[in-house]
C-alpha cells in the first residue's frame, strides 16, 4: 500500500461536523445571510429620475442595485410578517417597477414553507402596479414658419373645443386637433399690424388677438368675423387672459387693463398701474378672484378687480417673469418663472406673500402649466438647454426632461384633456407631447384651502 496516498485527503470526504459545546447553537459559517435576510436599503434608485448637470443633460440610467433594493424592500416585509408577527398586506409596500422580476423569487417561498400567514399570501398576490411612462419624443410635429423669436410674446393657445390657435407673421391660423384641418382666421396685414398675443375664451368660440399697435380684436371663429375692436393701449400687447366676459390685457406701456366685452360702448375700461416695465405675463385665478401679472421689471403683482393698485408685490426674481400659473390643487399657490438672468421657478403663498419653494432650472423659464390631475408642473425653457421639463411639487424633483426643439421653447399651451401640451419654438416647429396622465388618486389639498368646507 502506497503511503503517499494516505497523506492526501480525498476530495469527496466531508470535513467533520463542528462541535457546539454544552449549548446547542448551530454554526452560522457558510450561511449566506446577506441573501437570506437582507437589510432594508438606505437609498433607493428611481429609474425615471433625471439628474441635472450643466455639462451633460442626458438622463443617467439607474444602477444594477435597483433590483436588489426592491427585493430587499418586499422581502423585508415578508420576513417581518413571518418572523416578527407584522401584518403587512398593503400593495403600497410593493409599489415598484421591478416587482414582476422579483415575484419569481418570492413565489419560491410558497413551496419552501408549507405554511405562511394570510397577510404574506395577500402580499405576494398583490397585482403589479402599472408604471407611468412619459414618451421622450413628441407624437406630432408641425411646421410653423415665421413664428416670432420673441420671449415676451404669447402666440400659442389651445381652446376647449380642441383647436390650436397660432400667430405666424401677420397671420393667425387655427389647427383642429380632431381632423388636423388648418384654417386661416385673419391676415393683419390689412390693418398694417401683426399679432403679438392670442387667447381663447373659456367656451372656445371666441379668440382675442392683441396687436403690435396696441389694439385688441375679438373674433367669432365659427363665422370668421371680428365682433370687437378697441385701441386699449399705446404700445404692443404681448399677453391676454379671460375671466368670463372680461378680457385682461398687458402691454409694453406698463399698464394692465380689463374690459367687459359685452358693453364696449359704455367705456367700461379699468386700468391698473404698478409695473415699471413691459407686462409680459398674466394669469387669472377664478378660485380667489385674483389676477397675477409678471413684468420685465422682475416683479410679480397680484390684483383685485376692486382696487387700482396691486394688493401684493412679489420681488425675488432677477429677470423678466413671463411664465405664471395658479395651482388647481391649492388655491393660493402661484408658480412663476424667471428669464435668463434668473432661471428659477418659484412657488408663492399668496396669502402671506412668502416664497415657499424654488427650483434652479439652469435655463431661461418661458412657460409654466400645472397638471389638473396631480401636483406636477411642466415648464418650457430657452437659453441654454431649449427643453421641456416636468417637476413634482412640493418635492421639486425632476420627473422627465424632453428634448426635440433646437431653439428656445418660447410658447406652450395645455390641451383641454389636461394630458397633452403643444410647444412652439423659434426653430419654427410645433411639437405635441403627452406629459401628464389622469390619475384616480386624489391630490392632497393644502391646509391653506379654507373654502371647501363652505357651501
Amino acid at each position: 500500500m502506497n503511503t503517499s496516498t494516505l497523506s492526501t485527503t480525498p476530495q469527496n470526504v466531508k470535513s467533520p461536523k463542528p462541535r457546539y459545546g454544552d449549548r446547542f447553537m448551530p454554526a452560522r459559517v457558510g450561511n449566506s445571510w446577506h441573501v437570506t435576510y437582507p437589510e432594508s436599503p438606505d437609498k433607493k434608485v428611481v429609474k425615471d429620475e433625471v439628474d441635472i448637470d450643466s455639462d451633460d443633460d442626458t438622463a443617467k440610467p439607474s444602477s444594477n442595485t435597483e433590483v436588489l433594493d426592491e427585493q430587499c424592500s418586499t422581502y423585508s416585509c415578508l420576513l417581518k410578517n413571518e418572523v416578527l408577527g407584522y401584518d403587512f398586506d398593503s400593495s403600497t409596500v410593493l409599489d415598484s417597477p421591478k416587482k414582476s422580476s422579483c415575484r419569481k423569487l418570492f413565489i419560491l417561498l410558497i413551496y419552501k414553507f408549507e405554511r405562511i400567514s394570510s397577510s404574506s399570501q395577500k402580499l405576494l398576490r398583490t397585482p403589479v402596479n402599472k408604471r407611468r411612462r412619459i414618451p421622450k419624443t413628441p407624437y406630432k410635429v408641425l411646421d410653423a414658419p415665421d413664428l416670432a423669436d420673441d420671449f415676451y410674446l404669447n402666440l400659442l393657445d389651445w381652446s376647449s373645443q380642441d383647436v390650436v390657435g397660432i400667430g405666424l407673421g401677420t397671420h393667425v391660423y387655427m389647427w383642429s386637433a380632431v381632423n388636423s384641418e388648418v384654417t386661416s382666421l385673419v391676415d393683419m396685414q390689412e390693418f398694417r399690424d401683426r399679432p403679438t398675443s392670442i387667447k381663447w375664451n373659456e367656451k372656445g368660440d371666441l379668440l382675442a388677438i392683441g396687436s403690435h399697435e396696441g389694439c385688441i380684436r375679438i373674433y367669432d371663429t365659427e363665422n370668421k368675423k371680428c365682433i370687437f375692436e378697441e385701441q386699449l393701449h399705446d404700445q404692443r400687447v404681448p399677453v391676454l387672459d379671460w375671466s368670463g366676459n372680461n378680457i385682461f390685457s398687458g402691454s409694453k406701456d406698463r399698464c394692465v387693463k380689463v374690459m367687459d366685452v359685452r358693453a364696449p360702448e359704455c367705456g367700461a375700461v379699468h386700468s391698473y398701474s404698478g409695473h415699471k416695465q413691459e407686462v409680459c405675463g398674466l394669469k387669472w385665478s377664478s378660485f380667489n378672484s385674483s389676477l397675477a401679472s409678471g413684468g420685465n421689471d422682475n416683479a410679480v403683482m397680484l390684483w383685485s378687480l376692486h382696487a387700482r393698485k396691486p394688493i401684493m408685490t412679489l420681488k425675488e426674481h432677477e429677470a423678466a417673469i413671463k411664465g405664471l400659473s395658479w395651482s388647481p390643487h391649492s388655491r393660493h399657490v402661484l408658480a412663476s418663472g424667471g428669464g435668463t438672468q434668473d432661471r428659477c421657478i418659484k412657488f408663492w403663498n399668496t396669502i402671506t406673500g412668502s416664497c415657499v419653494a424654488s427650483i434652479d432650472t439652469n435655463s431661461q423659464v418661458c412657460n409654466i402649466e400645472w397638471s389638473p390631475y396631480s401636483n406636477e408642473i411642466v415648464s418650457t425653457h430657452g437659453y441654454a438647454h431649449n427643453h421641456v421639463a416636468i417637476w413634482k411639487y412640493p418635492s421639486l424633483k425632476l420627473v422627465a426632461k424632453l428634448k426635440g426643439h433646437t431653439q428656445r421653447v418660447l410658447y406652450m399651451a395645455l390641451a383641454p384633456d389636461g394630458e397633452t401640451i403643444c410647444t412652439g419654438a423659434s426653430d419654427e416647429t410645433l411639437r405635441f407631447w403627452k406629459v401628464f396622465e389622469k390619475s384616480p388618486c386624489r391630490v392632497k389639498k393644502s391646509s391653506l384651502d379654507l373654502f371647501d368646507g363652505i357651501r
